[in-house]
This record gives C-alpha cells, structure tokens and sequence, in this order.
C-alpha cells in the first residue's frame, strides 16, 4: 500500500490510522505493505486486525520449529521471505 500521492507511511500503525493530509479508506486488511520510517522503503508483514491493527510483524516464532534456536548465534536469525 502507497498513498494516494505516491508517499509511504513510516510504520504499519500509519497507514491503520493515517494522519493529516492523509485519511482512512477502511480498506485496510493483514498482508504485505511498503514503509519509509527513515527515507529508505521496504516491505514489511503488517497485522491489521489484531488488537485494533496497525502491527509490524518482526520475528515469528513457533512452539513446532522443530528446535530452531534464536540464542545470539542461532539458525533461527535468518532472512526470510513472507
């Protein structure tokens, strides 16, 4: 999701609850969207409906992976596509 001006909000809470000039369409569902927090876009896994929405997903873990570990050095710190 990009704004109607071609500008990214700088966190998934933004575009849940965009400030002025920008306004809430209520299209707004869990998924991929595109933020700029410092200048420099990237995509981002934003729950919108847990809670009231506007989450960023940064690290999920499961109780079934099989015994990834995420100590410091862990095969659980790796990049990972959505």
């Amino acid at each position: 999701m990009i704004f109607n001006d071609g500008n990214r909000a700088r966190s998934c809470e933004e575009y849940r609850n965009p400030v002025f000039p920008y306004e809430d369409d209520g299209d707004v569902g869990d998924g991929i969207y595109e933020i700029s927090p410092a200048g420099t876009a990237f995509d981002v896994y934003c729950d919108m409906t847990t809670d009231g929405g506007g989450w960023t997903m940064v690290l999920r873990v499961s109780n079934h992976d099989g015994g990834v570990s995420f100590l410091a050095n862990g095969a659980g710190w790796q990049a990972t596509e959505f």
